[in-house]
């Protein structure tokens, strides 16, 4: 793959985006949007494989690939279980 090649584009947040990351297998990513929801989308088929909705600000994933954390401007951290 050369460098700065776009490999690919993930659409489906009404907003814009507000944190992105990738599992530890690098299989999936998740985003999350100013409106308020939590996407996870697998990369094998760039299909989105869950939606939850609450917090959009950051997000991150833990080392299992099983849980990702969600933050929001209200002040909360949410866990969620991805397996």
């Amino acid at each position: 793959m050369e460098t700065g090649t776009q490999v690919h584009c993930l659409a489906g947040s009404c907003m814009a985006v507000t944190s992105v990351a990738f599992s530890p297998d690098n299989s999936q990513i998740v985003f999350g949007s100013i409106d308020q929801h939590v996407r996870v989308w697998t990369m094998v088929t760039n299909a989105l494989i869950q939606l939850r909705h609450g917090h959009s600000l950051v997000v991150a994933c833990c080392p299992s690939g099983t849980l990702i954390a969600s933050g929001s401007a209200g002040m909360t951290v949410r866990n969620w279980d991805i397996a």
